[in-house]
C-alpha cells in the first residue's frame, strides 16, 4: 500500500468513526477537526519516513478516540428495530419517538442506510410521504408539522435519515418554529432560480 493509499484508508475510518459518534455527534467534532488539521498542516510532507511517522501517529489517534457503544443505525445489520414500531415495510420503519414534542410523535425512516435525503435513492423514498400521511390520519392530528433534518448545522443528531411526524395541538406543545424571514431582491432571486432550475 502506498502512502497516499494509507492516507485515504485513514481518511476513510475517520469517517466511519464520526458515524459511531453520530448520536452525540458534537463530542466527535473536536477530534475531527483536528485530524483535519494534521491533514492540511502536513499535505506538503515528501520523506517517507515522516508520512509513516505521521500515519502512525494518527492510527493512535483514531484507536484512543474509538466510540465504546457505537452508533448503529436500526436498519443496519446489528441494529435494534424500535420497541415502539408503528409500521414495517421492506423499505420503511416507522415508530413513536421516546422523547416526543407532543402525544403522537412519530418518526418514518427508509431502511437504506443514508446520513442526507440527497444519499438515498429515488426508489427508497417512495413510501415516505404515504407513511407520514397514513400517521396523520391514524393519530388524529390536524395541526402538524414534518422535520426532516439534514446536518449538525441543521440539528440533525442522529445521521440516518429521518422523517418526524410532529402533531401540534396547541401553542405550547409539539415544534417551535423560529422564520427569520428576510425581503428578497426580486432579481437576484429571478438568477437563482434559473440557476437551479438548470441543475435540476
Amino acid at each position: 500500500m502506498t502512502t497516499r493509499q494509507a492516507a485515504l484508508s485513514l481518511y476513510r475510518r475517520s469517517l466511519k468513526l464520526a458515524l459511531d459518534w453520530a448520536v452525540h455527534r458534537h463530542l466527535w467534532r473536536g477530534q475531527a477537526l483536528y485530524i483535519r488539521s494534521l491533514f492540511e498542516a502536513n499535505k506538503k510532507v515528501t520523506d517517507p519516513r515522516q508520512q509513516r511517522a505521521l500515519l502512525a501517529e494518527t492510527e493512535k489517534l483514531l484507536e484512543s478516540w474509538k466510540h465504546p457503544d457505537p452508533y448503529v443505525p436500526p436498519t443496519a445489520p446489528g441494529g435494534e428495530i424500535p420497541a415502539l414500531k408503528l409500521f414495517e415495510s421492506e423499505k420503511t420503519l416507522a415508530f413513536l419517538d421516546i422523547g416526543p414534542l407532543s402525544k403522537g410523535h412519530a418518526l418514518v425512516i427508509p431502511k437504506y442506510h443514508g446520513a442526507k435525503l440527497a444519499d438515498i435513492p429515488d426508489d427508497q423514498l417512495s413510501e415516505i410521504l404515504p407513511t407520514l400521511k397514513k400517521l396523520v390520519t391514524a393519530t388524529g392530528a390536524t395541526d402538524y408539522n414534518i422535520l426532516q433534518n439534514n446536518g449538525t448545522i441543521a440539528h440533525q443528531q442522529v445521521h440516518h435519515v429521518h422523517f418526524h411526524m410532529i402533531p401540534k395541538p396547541n401553542e405550547t406543545e409539539g415544534l417551535g418554529i423560529s422564520w427569520p424571514a428576510t425581503s428578497g431582491d426580486m432579481e437576484k432571486l429571478k438568477a437563482l432560480c434559473e440557476d437551479i432550475k438548470a441543475k435540476m
